[in-house]
C-alpha cells in the first residue's frame, strides 16, 4: 500500500478485522513523563499524529468509560477525525482505548489500542498493540504509529522531557 492511502478509512475498511500491529520504542524520559504526554491534552496535541499532520481539537477524558477525540489536518487530503472510549487506565502502567474514524465505522467496527509503559529508569519503553484491524487499516496503522512515535520522540527532545 502506498503512503497516499494513509488515513483513508473508507478505502481501508474492507475485510475481516483479524489483523494487529505491534510497535515498540524506547524514549529519553521517565515512564511518568511518557504517561503524561499521552494523557494531558496540552502535550498530546503538540506531538500526536503522523509527521506533517497537525492535530487539533484534542479532547482526552482519561478514565475508564471516558471519551477521546482528535482531528488532523493533512497536507494532501481532507481532515481526519478519530476518537473512541477509554477501556482501561492504570497510571502510569497501561492505557487501552477504542479507535473509531468518525462517520466511517460502526461501533462494531472499532479497533482496540493497548499501550504499555515500561519503566527503564531514566528512559521508558512504550509498547503499542493495535488489534481488530482490517488488512488495509493495519498497513496504515503500522506507518502511522511509527511516524507518530517519531513525532513524540522529537517533541520530548525539544521540550527537554516536560
Amino acid at each position: 500500500m502506498s503512503r497516499a492511502k494513509l488515513g483513508d478509512p473508507v478505502a481501508n475498511r474492507a475485510g475481516p478485522r483479524a489483523r494487529r500491529v505491534d510497535v515498540t520504542r524506547i524514549f529519553p524520559c521517565t515512564r511518568d513523563v511518557l504517561f503524561t504526554v499521552w494523557t494531558d491534552p496540552q502535550h498530546f496535541a503538540r506531538w500526536w499524529g503522523p509527521k506533517e499532520w497537525r492535530a487539533y481539537d484534542c479532547v482526552l477524558d482519561v478514565r475508564p468509560g471516558g471519551r477521546w477525540h482528535s482531528s488532523f489536518s493533512r497536507p494532501n487530503g481532507p481532515d481526519i477525525h478519530i476518537g473512541g472510549q477509554y477501556v482501561d487506565v492504570q497510571p502510569p502502567d497501561r492505557i487501552s482505548f477504542s479507535w473509531n474514524s468518525y462517520g466511517t465505522l460502526s461501533a462494531d467496527d472499532e479497533s482496540l489500542v493497548e499501550l504499555q509503559f515500561i519503566d527503564l529508569g531514566p528512559h521508558s519503553e512504550l509498547r503499542i498493540t493495535h488489534t481488530k484491524l482490517t488488512t488495509g487499516e493495519a498497513e496504515d496503522m503500522d506507518i502511522g504509529w511509527v511516524s507518530a512515535l517519531q513525532s513524540l520522540e522529537h517533541y520530548l527532545i525539544k521540550q527537554g522531557s516536560p
